[in-house]
């Protein structure tokens, strides 16, 4: 419930319903569980939601200790973590920092069977992002890229998440002036803004730019 009312923007009542979980959890349960860690997830998700960059930190390394001590250090599910942790230090202008954890979640997620899945596809485009913050084209390119190639075959073709990899691309693209291979990606994501929001959608700014 309370991660309902976190996507739904009420921070107020996803809290109420977290807390009252922890609690329950700590009166009737061991908190050395699995059950237990995905409330300190919970927790630190809430609290990057209010850029409280610092507690969430904490939150989400306690959610990571603690699941490591019962499933170990391959469990797939610590992806989302750390791959939050490094959202926070991004917010907090430490990029080496970010990339560092970002390339965590990547390398965490890896591990799964399915290697084409949305998740995988939002850490390579993290890691993407701050190479090209950084100038480091190249290993910007290939991992923009790559985080295209798999929204390409997990999205659906007129998805809004799909427009914004083919912006981010072209973007870079630009960047290194490649400007007709730009423009194309930018008539891919111009086809998809104006289908689902019409020719006045804030985004096309920047591709028309």
């Amino acid at each position: 419930i309370s991660n309902i009312y976190k996507i739904q923007d009420d921070i107020i009542k996803a809290k109420e319903y977290i807390s009252d979980a922890e609690n329950i959890i700590r009166l009737h349960y061991d908190t050395n569980t699995i059950l237990y860690a995905e409330v300190l997830h919970v927790k630190g998700s809430i609290s990057l939601n209010q850029s409280d960059n610092t507690k969430s930190i904490n939150f989400f390394n306690r959610c990571i200790d603690l699941k490591k001590s019962i499933t170990g250090k391959n469990d797939t599910t610590l992806a989302k973590s750390y791959y939050n942790i490094g959202t926070n230090y991004f917010y907090l202008g430490n990029y080496d920092r970010s990339l560092n954890y970002y390339k965590k979640a990547l390398e965490n997620c890896l591990l799964k069977a399915n290697k084409f899945n949305a998740d995988i596809a939002d850490y390579y485009q993290g890691i993407g992002i701050i190479y090209s913050m950084q100038s480091k084209n190249d290993s910007a390119v290939y991992y923009l890229v790559n985080s295209l190639d798999i929204k390409k075959k997990t999205l659906a073709e007129n998805s809004p998440s799909l427009a914004q990899a083919y912006s981010n691309v072209g973007f870079l693209l630009l960047k290194n002036g490649d400007i007709e291979n730009a423009n194309n990606y930018f008539d891919l994501a111009e086809i998809i803004y104006i289908d689902n929001f019409g020719n006045r959608y804030i985004k096309l700014g920047g591709i028309y730019q």
